[in-house]
């Protein structure tokens, strides 16, 4: 009976993500966020999709992966060089192929996390948060994380090669789209690097 109530609860559980993802309304979202399109072709033309349509399909992607995490091939990477603190790479397979990686460096006064969903070996979805602390951790003061900043990036195009760019409006800044090409540009060669590490 027990095994029984477990695997009702699962399905519930299951069935109210999904139900969130597909008729949860996001205009909220959208309304308090600051939205920039990055092309890192030049030839390649800007969307004139809906934003709110191209959000929730790419979320619902990403949550049928977080779902099924716990069924992927789970390999961990412990990495040194790249921040003071030392950092760890994970990368979910599905049958040989990266579904998704999570990468999370450590520093004196915060931390950083980046999430990388792919489909068909391409990333299609990235959230990138920086956690910054109100004391350095040497300090015997208790410390409390006081900021976090957060991006996201939703690919559209081919291989990846234009960007939705998502951020709150009040930590927006004015860099222009060459700087922000330069940052997507820079996500990408660091998720090639740990894809490359995840399979040695």
């Amino acid at each position: 009976m027990d095994k029984k109530n477990k695997i009702l609860k699962f399905i519930i559980s299951v069935l109210f993500v999904y139900w969130y993802v597909i008729f949860s309304d996001q205009s909220d979202i959208i309304a308090k966020t600051s939205i920039k399109q990055i092309c890192l072709n030049q030839n390649q033309k800007e969307t004139n999709q809906n934003k709110k349509e191209l959000f929730r399909n790419i979320e619902r992607k990403k949550n049928h992966i977080d779902v099924k995490i716990n069924e992927y091939q789970k390999i961990e990477k412990t990495v040194f060089g790249r921040s003071s603190e030392g950092g760890q790479v994970v990368g979910y397979f599905k049958g040989g192929d990266l579904v998704k990686v999570t990468a999370e460096f450590f520093g004196e006064m915060g931390k950083g996390q980046t999430y990388f969903y792919f489909d068909e070996k391409t990333p299609f979805f990235i959230i990138s948060s920086d956690s910054y602390y109100s004391h350095p951790i040497y300090e015997k003061e208790p410390r409390r994380i006081s900021e976090i900043v957060m991006e996201k990036y939703y690919s559209f195009g081919n291989q990846s090669a234009c960007w939705l760019v998502e951020r709150k409006e009040d930590t927006t800044s004015k860099e222009s789209k060459e700087s922000e090409a330069k940052k997507i540009d820079l996500l990408l060669k660091e998720v090639s690097e740990f894809r490359e590490l995840l399979q040695k």
